[in-house]
C-alpha cells in the first residue's frame, strides 16, 4: 500500500509478518535509475518505508526475501506486472 502525509511524503506500508527481508524497489527514473530501499519493521510487525516530499519516485515494486511482487493493494490488470506506477507530483 501507498499513501502520503498532509507535507507530501511518500509512505509505502506491507504486511508480511513471516518475511525476513522486505524491501521496495524504487525506480526514480533516468538520471537515478532504480535503487533497492529496506523497509523498516513497525512495532505491530508491519513494515514501512518514508521518502520526503518531492521524492522522485516514478513507479515501484516491492521486494520480499528476494522474490519482487506487485503491490498487493493496487489493482493490477495482470499478476505478473510488478511495477506500479506513482502520480506525479504536481
Amino acid at each position: 500500500m501507498v499513501s502520503s502525509t498532509s507535507n507530501g511524503d511518500l509512505v509505502f506500508h506491507l504486511r508480511d509478518l513471516e518475511a525476513r527481508i522486505v524491501e521496495v524497489v524504487c525506480d526514480f527514473g533516468p538520471v537515478v535509475g532504480v535503487r533497492i530501499l529496506a523497509m523498516r519493521t513497525e512495532p505491530d510487525g508491519a513494515r514501512s518505508l518514508r521518502l520526503p516530499a518531492g521524492t522522485a519516485c516514478v513507479r515501484y515494486c516491492f521486494r520480499i526475501d528476494g522474490d519482487v511482487i506487485h503491490d498487493p493493494d493496487a489493482p493490477t490488470s495482470s499478476s505478473r506486472q510488478a511495477w506500479r506506477t506513482l502520480p506525479v507530483a504536481a
